[in-house]
């Protein structure tokens, strides 16, 4: 079927492959990118040619990029993160790598396909879940050499490895990003890229919130479930360390490419210009919030009303992590401004309110 612009004929997914045998979805060599012997790698040889990597990327992963999209949104979590940690091992295969896979009717262990995932890991996290029935390592072996299955395990150990961050957001290797896990319910992929979600920075934009998120996946995906609360990893587990730096290279380049999916950074419409975005943080309230930003507590409706669909019926249950939208008041009718007074009055009466932030 066709494929985005530029990418070439896509490949079939795995949905649009459901009816059809195993056998029609081709397993794929693995192009050696890796010569330890001789002492450098594709991503050494290319890391003042972005230009070169941009195409090896398309010819890596264009005609999956159909494939990407549906694991990734399956799995609620941004194309751009897949493809990087994908890429990311296609750009460290090794000879022993490219053998295994040329005997893979034989094998059924070590890491394989094109997100080099260990059969092991595959059985023990459920990577391939409804595509395989109990736990035959073989059968495991010769999915993960299909491109769409590799997809797709990849995109389910990725949302393993987010869920057990999320978890547990004080573990030292999370910690050690500030990632902020996402607000319950939101299902929305490009919630790991809000401002504040990863790293506390204001300096820091869209390139670099997905650049720090790659580097933090990529190094767990390398190392597993323990990576989560390593205390140092570039001294405890280095090559884990690589594999999340040149992630993040990979990351930066397929943002300034516009490759698989990046989204744009969060840019206010020519009607909505003078808005501000606040992510919420401990002590916060919306009181104190009017109070910084408008010089007025009583004025904290006025946040309310246009937040309410994330905040929810109770003002005062904020929580940590919330992507706030803090409207402009100098374009605000008078009118507009003294119904936020009344409002503010007549909820909790004369008084300015008093929102305690969720414990």
């Amino acid at each position: 079927m066709p494929g985005p612009t530029g990418l070439g004929e896509q490949a079939p997914t795995l949905n649009e492959s459901r009816r059809r045998a195993f056998g029609m979805l081709p397993r794929e060599p693995l192009e050696i990118t890796t010569y330890r012997l001789f002492g450098y790698s594709l991503m050494e040889q290319m890391k003042d040619a972005p230009g070169r990597r941009g195409q090896w990327y398309v010819r890596k992963l264009g005609k999956y990029q159909n494939q990407l999209q549906e694991s990734a949104s399956a799995n609620r979590i941004p194309m751009q993160l897949l493809a990087a940690i994908i890429l990311n091992e296609l750009a460290d295969i090794e000879p022993r790598d490219a053998l295994q896979q040329q005997l893979i009717s034989h094998l059924n262990s070590g890491s394989l396909g094109m997100a080099q995932i260990q059969v092991r890991t595959a059985l023990d996290h459920g990577l391939l879940r409804g595509f395989l029935v109990g736990r035959h390592a073989n059968t495991a072996a010769r999915l993960l050499a299909v491109p769409q299955y590799a997809i797709e395990a990849a995109a389910r150990e990725i949302r393993h490895l987010l869920d057990a961050m999320e978890l547990n957001p004080g573990a030292r290797w999370p910690a050690r990003f500030n990632f902020v896990p996402p607000l319950a319910g939101d299902r929305n992929p490009a919630r790991y890229y809000r401002p504040g979600a990863i790293s506390v920075n204001p300096n820091e934009d869209q390139e670099d919130r997905e650049a720090l998120l790659a580097a933090m996946v990529a190094a767990a995906y390398n190392f597993g479930d323990k990576f989560v609360d390593v205390i140092d990893p570039p001294t405890t587990t280095p090559g884990s360390w690589i594999h999340g730096l040149n992630a993040a290279q990979i990351a930066r380049d397929l943002f300034r490419l516009n490759l698989f999916g990046s989204p744009a950074p969060v840019v206010a419409s020519s009607s909505d210009r003078q808005t501000t975005r606040h992510i919420v943080r401990p002590g916060d309230s919306l009181s104190k919030l009017a109070q910084e930003y408008y010089g007025e507590a009583q004025l904290w409706p006025v946040i309310y009303d246009v937040n309410r669909a994330i905040i929810g019926d109770d003002p005062n249950r904020l929580t940590i992590g919330q992507d706030l939208v803090i409207p402009s008041i100098s374009s605000m009718q008078q009118v507009d401004i003294a119904n936020a007074r009344r409002k503010a009055s007549q909820w909790y009466g004369p008084s300015p309110v008093r929102v305690e932030p969720l414990r």
